[in-house]
């Protein structure tokens, strides 16, 4: 136990350093690299599952865990296999919330690095008879408690002082979590209880708030009143709060496809163009749908639309099979329209 004080007062620095010294064999350096960067998927899956642990504890259902881009998600046939990528995170556990009012969101907010904590201090004693990988092991470790536990972006600890802020917080965060569950599950955006769409006023505007607005957009989208999707996202692009990062990508793609498939003219359209054709962290699918459309219609390019699409189709389907629907028929229209104009 005394390595792991070390390593907070520094000592467990010069502990590094002094076996460094000792000229260590390759061999050394690859396990102290392995043990390090081994930290991260272990520590992730620890992460995860407290998450999962303390929610269950506190009525909390699970719905989906994801690891990387694997994702084990809950839907009416049974448990799947799928992938979904989401920026800047390496894992998620999204668990449907208790019907309760105060919500129970601290322990299940808390419960990834609770674990993490704990663990930390397990794999320490368990590797202290090899002194230098417990502090490499301690040191990776709480780095990534320090990243999920300085509030920032999406992370625990900002969930946490959001939804600990005032109690419309709270609502929003039981209306983003019950939404993706009903959704992974298998429910289509117009299958949602009207609850949902309904906006909650709150003093300050958070991506609690934005996850609302586009659950709103996207209902649009699945009606097909893409011109009604594209005002409520034009309306919070042209807001001067902003949003966090992966959200404001997010508002430029959608907002971007909406304009291109419901007034092609509109003046918005090369500046959103522009941005986001140079987006390298775009949802793929959406990147390409993007890419035929505005080939299309812009361009009036249908080999160039063609060959988008038809990358598209070869991608795995969305976990969400709301999502997937809406994709396709964006496929099919524009398709047919293309189809329509060259047999003309």
């Amino acid at each position: 136990m005394k390595e792991l004080i070390d390593t907070a007062t520094g000592s467990g620095i010069n502990t590094i350093m002094a076996a460094m010294t000792g000229r260590p064999s390759w061999a050394t350096y690859a396990l102290l690299f392995i043990v390090f960067v081994g930290t991260i998927p272990i520590q992730i899956v620890v992460h995860e599952a407290g998450h999962v642990i303390f929610g269950w504890l506190t009525g909390y259902r699970l719905v989906s865990i994801r690891l990387g881009s694997l994702v084990y998600f809950k839907t009416d046939a049974g448990w799947r296999f799928g992938r979904q990528k989401i920026a800047g995170t390496g894992g998620q556990a999204l668990m449907r919330p208790p019907d309760k009012s105060p919500l129970p969101y601290r322990l299940y907010l808390c419960g990834g690095l609770l674990s993490n904590g704990v663990f930390t201090i397990i794999g320490g004693i368990a590797l202290s008879p090899w002194r230098v990988m417990a502090i490499w092991w301690v040191l990776a470790s709480v780095a990534l408690i320090l990243m999920n536990g300085i509030p920032a972006g999406f992370n625990d600890a900002q969930a946490l002082r959001i939804v600990h802020r005032e109690p419309g917080n709270q609502q929003l965060l039981a209306i983003q979590l019950t939404a993706n569950a009903l959704l992974m599950a298998g429910y289509r955006y117009a299958d949602l209880p009207k609850t949902l769409y309904r906006p909650v006023r709150t003093k300050q505007r958070t991506y609690f708030n934005d996850f609302q607005l586009f659950l709103e957009a996207a209902y649009d989208q699945e009606m097909g009143n893409y011109a009604q999707a594209a005002e409520i996202l034009q309306t919070a692009f042209e807001d001067d709060q902003e949003m966090v990062p992966i959200y404001a990508a997010e508002l430029k793609q959608q907002l971007l496809l909406m304009l291109l498939l419901s007034d092609p003219q509109n003046s918005l359209i090369p500046e959103l163009w522009a941005d986001v054709s140079q987006q390298a962290g775009a949802h793929q699918r959406q990147r390409l749908i993007i890419q035929a459309v505005y080939a299309w219609y812009i361009n009036h390019d249908g080999d160039q639309a063609k060959e988008a699409l038809a990358k598209a189709q070869k991608l795995p389907a969305e976990p969400i099979r709301a999502d997937q629907e809406i994709f396709t028929r964006f496929n099919e229209q524009l398709t047919a329209d293309i189809n329509k104009e060259t047999t003309a």
